[in-house]
């Protein structure tokens, strides 16, 4: 099993909306850690949270 936290590195939504103000959903959605199940021989799984 690995694991990644890519906080500000890669982004999924903008942390600010055009006008400047925050976005306070897209934040949300960036907190996440990423787990990835590797079996030889399987398709990759991936759990985001």
């Amino acid at each position: 099993m690995e694991y990644f936290f890519f906080g500000e590195s890669l982004p999924v939504a903008p942390n600010s909306n055009p006008d400047g103000s925050d976005n306070e959903r897209g934040r949300q959605l960036n907190r996440r850690c990423e787990f990835e199940l590797k079996k030889d021989g399987t398709a990759d799984i991936i759990f985001k949270f």
